[in-house]
């Protein structure tokens, strides 16, 4: 994961499809009635993924210690500032699990872009191999019979 993690698109696709899934199973925790700390935790292991994982026990306890989510989520330098800015926004005006719920709607949306880009680019890699496969076959053949002319010549 840490190797996909660093591609530049399937890189950045890998950590927008967790911010996804973390606004939207963070947000119906809270929406729940759920404690923070426990929303925040089951928020966190809902990403699946090691780059926000390893950061769950600080969150968790700086928002079991009265720290606001954004606080607690920023001082890890895991989430985007967009990411950081809506949870902000949301605790401000009181309509957390809304703002998470956009949240993951767009993060959902910009996935989606995402994987159509690799889709397009990876249809174009596979096109452009199988076209330099054909042509080195191809050329490997004319190549052969150079040959088989060239030993034909020669025996006369």
């Amino acid at each position: 994961m840490r190797l996909a993690l660093q591609i530049p698109l399937i890189g950045n696709t890998i950590k927008i499809l967790c911010l996804s899934r973390f606004s939207w199973s963070f947000g119906m925790a809270i929406e729940t009635g759920m404690d923070a700390t426990r929303a925040i935790r089951l928020g966190i292991r809902s990403t699946q993924n090691h780059y926000y994982g390893v950061h769950q026990d600080q969150v968790a306890q700086s928002v079991s210690q009265g720290s606001d989510f954004y606080t607690a989520l920023d001082r890890t330098g895991a989430f985007p500032e967009d990411f950081l800015q809506a949870v902000e926004v949301g605790e401000l005006t009181g309509e957390l699990t809304e703002s998470l719920e956009r949240l993951s709607e767009d993060y959902t949306e910009q996935a989606e872009l995402a994987l159509k880009r690799i889709s397009q680019i990876s249809g174009m890699a596979i096109w452009l191999f199988i076209t330099a496969i054909l042509v080195f076959l191809i050329f490997l053949m004319y190549m052969n019979y150079i040959g088989i002319l060239n030993n034909a010549t020669g025996d006369i």
